[in-house]
């Protein structure tokens, strides 16, 4: 995630171009409500606490994970976020979407560093 925030630059090092990271940041059909990119998803159009906390920036990108892993970068802040959790084990009962612990955790991070 330190790579797509530098633009595709990791240890000094060019790892992946910059057209490519800009190309997979590209809410490409937000004019359709869909907040998709093609490579990763963008902060939701309107509201809080669906994938994002709401307080993110439109530039910031990330994705979540189906086991309750959570990657977001926001360049507009200078900001990364990784939440690595396992909500298959023991079993797959419980839902973090449905309880929005991973966009409540980025709320109090960005209230913590940027307020």
């Amino acid at each position: 995630m330190q790579m797509y925030l530098q633009g595709g630059i990791y240890n000094g090092k060019r790892v992946v171009n910059p057209e490519v990271i800009s190309a997979f940041n590209v809410c490409t059909y937000c004019a359709d409500e869909n907040r998709r990119g093609v490579g990763f998803d963008k902060p939701q159009l309107e509201g809080t606490h669906v994938s994002t906390c709401g307080c993110v920036s439109m530039d910031s990108f990330g994705h979540s994970g189906y086991t309750g892993t959570f990657a977001w970068a926001d360049p507009e802040e200078e900001l990364l976020l990784v939440i690595l959790a396992n909500r298959t084990y023991p079993n797959d009962d419980f839902t973090f979407s449905k309880s929005n612990i991973r966009t409540r955790i980025q709320e109090y991070f960005y209230q913590a560093l940027i307020d």
